[in-house]
């Protein structure tokens, strides 16, 4: 992935290097129109219901991870490139928090069972599934257990202990960031980050940890 030269690229589709060049620059603006694209395909299908529907979370889901697991070898790649460029602040990616935050502020407080709070539910969800897909970027997860783990985000509920909006934001965030700053190109450290926050507040067991 990382080796990707143009002239290898130029090679591959038949292409002049030149004409690689007057459309991507860098080899890394090949990755974030690509990376762009995905997203795209994601919001481009989003549940053809209302977001106060208790099945569009988990429509939402299935719709996710159709995307990232149709050309899974890929998707994969983009996922650690997309990381490496948020990591060095030069690279702003669309964020499915904003749509989890959107789905669970319409939905009754009831079929959000993580937290009442709306806000919190979305970066608990969000939290959660970044462990695992940094996990399945980085080889650690196969197709079915990304799924499975993803799918298992809508049936956290809530813990003992109380999970408010500024530790959420604040701690396992940070320590998510933290993880990523640290790790650099180590992505299963950024992985184990929030797998670690995660497990440690939330009750997950995790499998084969």
């Amino acid at each position: 992935m990382f080796d990707l030269t143009m002239q290898r690229l130029a090679a591959d589709v038949g292409l002049s290097r030149q004409t690689i060049y007057r459309y991507f620059p860098t080899v890394q603006d090949i990755f974030r129109a690509l990376s762009d694209d995905v997203i795209l395909d994601i919001y481009s299908n989003l549940p053809d219901l209302p977001l106060s529907d208790p099945d569009y979370m988990s429509a939402f889901v299935d719709v996710a991870l159709s995307v990232f697991c149709a050309d899974s070898e890929v998707v994969r790649v983009l996922v650690l490139a997309s990381a490496i460029g948020r990591a060095t602040g030069d690279w702003v990616q669309v964020d499915p928090e904003q749509v989890l935050s959107a789905a669970l502020t319409a939905v009754p407080a009831k079929y959000r069972p993580v937290s009442g709070d709306p806000d919190v539910a979305a970066r608990i969800l969000v939290t959660y599934f970044r462990g695992a897909l940094y996990g399945w970027a980085a080889g650690f997860l196969s197709d079915a257990e990304f799924a499975q783990e993803v799918r298992k985000a809508g049936s956290l509920t809530k813990q003992d202990r109380s999970l408010s909006r500024e530790w959420i934001s604040l701690e396992a965030q940070q320590s998510c960031d933290e993880g990523s700053r640290s790790a650099g190109h180590g992505s299963a450290d950024r992985f184990n980050a929030c797998r670690c926050v995660t497990g440690r507040y939330l009750g997950i067991k995790w499998g084969g940890g």
